[in-house]
């Protein structure tokens, strides 16, 4: 049964399915057989009404897709999923500060980009910290990982042995 693409999450499934085939399975995975990935994302039951501001000046193509699609799509290209790690709140402080910095170096900026560009990215970034604070949309870090034939990852048990 083909899947009908014509609606937003299918669409998104689809697309998401294609980066991560794509990013996952390089030659690199297969040695190593662990990737992180992070990715922004939209909660699934958000309304979307038609194209965001991102996707119309800052990231034309690009388009954010809820966790449980982007799980599904490392499952199905083969990895399995060992953690997952919002980082909402960090990047709700990130985006500030750097908007700080953006706007005190206000002038050297422009050296590099024109005003409106200037404009929209600092009004993307304010509106993406604010986002971020608020939870309407989220990023997550996902330690995903292939494993080998006997079944093991060759992954420490635990958080801690991991940062250890």
């Amino acid at each position: 049964m083909k899947e009908d693409q014509s609606s937003p999450s299918s669409r998104a499934k689809s697309i998401t399915l294609q980066l991560l085939e794509k990013l996952l399975s390089a030659d690199d995975a297969q040695d190593v057989g662990v990737r992180l990935w992070d990715g922004t994302l939209w909660p699934d039951d958000q309304p979307r009404r038609g194209p965001t501001f991102s996707q119309r000046y800052v990231f034309p193509d690009g388009e954010l897709t809820p966790i449980n699609v982007s799980l599904r799509a490392a499952e199905e290209a083969g990895f399995e999923v060992r953690d997952v790690e919002s980082l909402r709140e960090h990047y709700a402080l990130t985006l500030r500060h750097w908007v700080r910095r953006l706007e005190e170096y206000h002038q050297q900026a422009l050296e590099f980009v024109s005003e409106p560009t200037y404009r929209v990215w600092r009004l993307f970034m304010s509106a993406s910290a604010y986002g971020f604070s608020t939870g309407s949309i989220n990023v997550y870090q996902s330690l995903l990982v292939k494993q080998k034939e006997d079944g093991g990852s060759n992954l420490p048990l635990t958080r801690a042995d991991w940062y250890g």
